[in-house]
């Protein structure tokens, strides 16, 4: 019940009232389960479920699933957004972190089915599924990125399945010629997006998009823009990411320690796997 002390042993019946008792700096846990909101997020909390694959909030066509401007969402699965604007699972407006969860399944009738964030925010996106998205009328069916003026951080992300006139796995759009980094995407997998995996347009001609160590489908040739001013670095590849149902990679995936080797090792002590799932591999093989 909401009326509850929100504590682990008595703990709030909906997450909105757990997020409503909260301060800024607190973390507002939420238990394995299946929720059927539509939250807004407008304090600079942790949100963290148990599990991404069970921790689940489903928009029930109602709109979009999380409003944020502010804050960190993690170990969520945010599914069931249907908004007739921008942003079906999640909209930002503010500086957003959405960390180690899946946006699945969520619609939006202009820009960003999956995810969209507007103008000034900061946006990173770390280990994370963005899969099954579509954006009807414009922009942006995993991830729309409107007028960026800060960064955008996409690094150990698979992106995968989504749709959108334009930009079906991600559009960044830009027309600050400030000439700083808007886009660093390292470490993922975009793949089976349509029409074009990445659509950006740099309309200033000026600022900095970072491609490195991705399986991108079609490589280079993957990524439309206008003008096109990105820097194309190491370690991308254009290869099959041979993902399971659940976007784990299968043994032979050529994902599998093909990710920076700068990065943090992954927690089994190899090299980082690209995508949202590490493969755990024993010491000096790989598991069948």
């Amino acid at each position: 019940s909401d009326s509850n002390d929100g504590s682990e042993e008595n703990p709030f019946a909906t997450i909105q009232h757990g997020i409503d008792a909260s301060s800024d700096g607190d973390t507002v846990l939420v238990s394995a389960g299946t929720y059927v909101e539509n939250i807004s997020l407008t304090k600079n909390i942790l949100l963290t479920g148990e599990s991404r694959e069970t921790t689940i909030i489903d928009g029930d066509q109602n709109g979009t699933v999380i409003q944020m401007s502010l804050g960190t969402v993690s170990n969520l699965y945010i599914t069931g957004g249907l908004t007739n604007s921008d942003g079906g699972g999640i909209n930002c407006n503010g500086d957003c972190s959405i960390i180690n969860s899946i946006i699945s399944d969520n619609v939006a009738e202009d820009n960003g089915g999956g995810i969209s964030a507007f103008m000034s925010s900061t946006l990173i996106i770390k280990n994370s599924v963005i899969s099954n998205n579509v954006a009807y009328d414009y922009h942006g069916g995993g991830i729309y990125r409107n007028d960026a003026r800060d960064f955008t951080t996409i690094e150990n992300c698979t992106i995968t399945d989504n749709s959108a006139p334009d930009g079906g796995g991600l559009f960044i759009y830009n027309s600050n010629g400030a000439g700083g980094l808007i886009l660093d995407l390292k470490n993922s997998i975009l793949y089976n997006n349509s029409p074009q995996q990445v659509y950006y347009a740099n309309n200033a001609g000026q600022n900095i998009f970072n491609f490195s160590y991705n399986d991108i489908q079609e490589g280079e040739n993957g990524i439309s823009c206008s003008p096109c001013s990105h820097n194309w670095l190491e370690g991308n590849i254009d290869e099959n990411p041979q993902l399971n149902e659940d976007f784990t990679l299968q043994p032979t995936s050529p994902c599998i320690d093909a990710g920076d080797p700068e990065s943090p090792y992954d927690p089994d002590g190899t090299i980082a796997d690209m995508g949202a799932y590490y493969y755990y591999q024993t010491l000096g093989c790989m598991d069948e």
